[in-house]
């Protein structure tokens, strides 16, 4: 499982205050680190039911003053629970101010405290609504015992599912791969010899942007979310090795000890949070496969 290679000493920064501004976004101070594997194993449906509750539920107060406190309530959650999706970029002059105490790019825990991080909250809201489409697929996949073990190969063109158009989460400069599949994408055309190869009338592309569901067939859906699971974890993940740990080595007898061999094994680092939740969404389309009919 991806999820239990993760690098258990892997840590992400969350933030102890948060404070929003009008003009420039929530800004971030009092960092501490934690380890996301330990504390969150299902972050990437948090992150869906967050996105869910902000823009389809937050956005119908119409009450301005209530709209907002809620806003502010749900950043101040995530940021304080998880954090950012991606690393903390901090300006030259920051450095330059705080130089003497920077360990090379970074800086050391107490001027971590000092420095108020800006947060891209359009960025954030961008990037939580493609993982909710992704698992609002997941959620279909499963209440329609659709695993690919329960699907033969010439029906999965055939069957349709109906999905949220991705135009809801995603607009042509944005390069989600569902939204360029099912908005941008032409049609197939069909097969000139009218094989049984020939799946074009099972395949709906160049859809409305205006409409709520995409009726994709099985195959291309399944496709659509290797791809682009595959594509969000491009260069987010890093391979690296877990050696013995000389020093939390019990202590035995001097005969005990000789006994002890070297121990390796290959862990994951993610990037940044953001990575580590695709990688809970590429442990969760694995998973799919273990699904069984009722």
């Amino acid at each position: 499982m991806l999820v239990e290679r993760i690098d258990p000493d892997w840590q992400w920064t969350r933030y102890r205050k948060v404070e929003l501004s009008r003009d420039d976004g929530p800004r971030l101070s009092f960092a501490s680190k934690y380890r996301p594997a330990s504390e969150a194993a299902t972050l990437h449906r948090s992150l869906a039911k967050a996105f869910s509750d902000q823009r389809f539920k937050t956005t119908e107060i119409k009450d301005r003053q209530l709209r907002r406190s809620r806003r502010k309530e749900f950043l101040e959650h995530w940021l304080t629970s998880f954090g950012k999706l991606t690393a903390d970029e901090i300006s030259d002059d920051v450095k330059s101010k705080f130089a003497p105490q920077f360990k090379g790019e970074f800086p050391s825990n107490d001027v971590m405290g000092k420095i108020q991080i800006q947060f891209d909250e359009f960025h954030f809201n961008k990037e939580a609504g493609f993982v909710w489409w992704i698992v609002q697929v997941f959620d279909v996949l499963r209440s329609n015992n659709m695993g690919p073990a329960q699907v033969k190969d010439f029906d999965a063109f055939g069957t349709i599912l109906d999905v949220p158009n991705p135009a809801q989460v995603a607009s042509d400069d944005d390069g989600f791969f569902p939204f360029q599949r099912a908005v941008l994408d032409p049609p197939p055309a069909p097969a000139i010899d009218g094989t049984v190869n020939d799946h074009s009338n099972y395949i709906q592309r160049n859809i409305s942007r205006t409409q709520e569901i995409w009726s994709v067939n099985y195959s291309e859906l399944l496709d659509v979310l290797g791809l682009t699971i595959s594509q969000k974890l491009e260069g987010g993940i890093k391979l690296t090795f877990e050696l013995l740990d000389h020093d939390s080595m019990p202590v035995v007898k001097v005969e005990t000890l000789l006994d002890y061999t070297h121990k390796i094994d290959e862990v994951i680092q993610p990037k940044d949070l953001l990575s580590y939740i695709w990688i809970l969404c590429a442990e969760e389309l694995t998973e799919l496969a273990n699904i069984r009919t009722v």
